[in-house]
């Protein structure tokens, strides 16, 4: 009894990290592990799929970073523009458009996706959306957000 539901939940090594696996949470890269270590007993790290995953996301994010410190933009304004109903969420498509137009940056569908699972906008039950939450991603990515 007591003992399984203790238990650690260990990730398939064939099944990518936020790719619709079973008992994986999907929110914000701190919330689902990419950032530091996940909180203890969901997801061991040992898993060399996942790590590929995380290190994936940790150098995405450090390429996007990198990108608007370098161009001094703002990200945020671009995204803002786009949603017309001040949710601070944007659909994937919209997402895409402003990192390869305003942002510069050209993306592989693979690291949209994984961006996008990243920082989706949950509901009330904590499940995943088809909406970005860019407020979370700018305060990841511009340091003016940060500080």
């Amino acid at each position: 009894g007591a003992k399984a539901a203790q238990a650690s939940l260990i990730v398939d090594p064939g099944t990518p990290l936020g790719m619709g696996s079973p008992g994986m949470t999907r929110g914000a890269p701190e919330e689902i592990g990419l950032v530091g270590r996940p909180p203890t007993g969901h997801v061991q790290w040992d898993d060399a799929a996942t790590m590929d995953t995380a290190a994936m996301m940790e150098d995405l994010l450090d390429e996007i970073c990198s990108a608007v410190s370098t161009k001094r933009i703002l990200v945020k304004p671009f995204f803002q523009d786009l949603d017309r109903n001040n949710e601070n969420t944007v659909t994937q498509y919209q997402m895409g458009s402003v990192l390869s137009q305003n942002v510069g940056l050209d993306l592989t569908s693979q690291q949209r996706q994984l961006l996008f699972e990243a920082f989706a906008k949950k509901d009330v039950h904590g499940n995943p959306t088809n909406r970005f939450d860019y407020k979370a991603f700018v305060k990841r990515v511009d340091a003016v957000e940060t500080a």
